[in-house]
C-alpha cells in the first residue's frame, strides 16, 4: 500500500458509521454500528451536519452534499439514515484527502455544468 494502513472502508468501521453485518443461515441482515468510535463518529456527524446546513434564505453551505441529502430522503431514507449515507460520504473524502496529501476540492455541480454546455 502507499502510505495508508488500511482503506476508508474500515475508517467508517472504527468510527461506527459501517454498518454491522448480522446474519445466520440464509438470512442476511445489517443494523447500525454503535460499537465503534464515539468521538470519530460524531466528529463526522458534526462535519456532515455543518455541510447539509441551510441558512435564511434557503442556500445550503455546500450545495452538492445537499442535494446527495435530499436525493437520498427522496429514494425513502430516513433523516437519519441519509445523515449516515452523507457520514460516509465524508469518510471517503476524508480518507482520500489524507492518502493523496491533496486539500479539499469542492465537486462541481453537474447541474451548473450541464445548463453552461448547452
Amino acid at each position: 500500500m502507499d502510505g495508508m494502513p488500511f482503506p476508508s472502508v474500515k475508517v467508517a468501521k472504527i468510527s461506527g458509521i459501517a454498518p454491522l453485518n448480522k446474519s445466520s443461515g440464509k438470512s442476511l441482515r445489517q443494523t447500525s454500528n454503535r460499537y465503534g468510535n464515539r468521538r470519530l463518529n460524531y466528529a463526522f456527524y458534526i462535519l456532515a451536519l455543518n455541510h447539509i446546513q441551510v441558512d435564511k434564505n434557503k442556500n445550503p453551505r455546500n450545495p452538492v452534499m445537499y442535494q446527495y441529502y435530499l436525493k437520498k430522503q427522496q429514494k425513502g431514507r430516513s433523516r437519519k439514515q441519509a445523515m449516515v449515507y452523507v457520514m460516509r460520504r465524508l469518510v471517503n473524502i476524508a480518507y482520500s484527502m489524507m492518502k493523496h496529501k491533496t486539500e479539499y476540492r469542492p465537486p462541481v455541480q453537474l447541474q451548473k455544468a450541464k445548463g453552461e454546455a448547452s
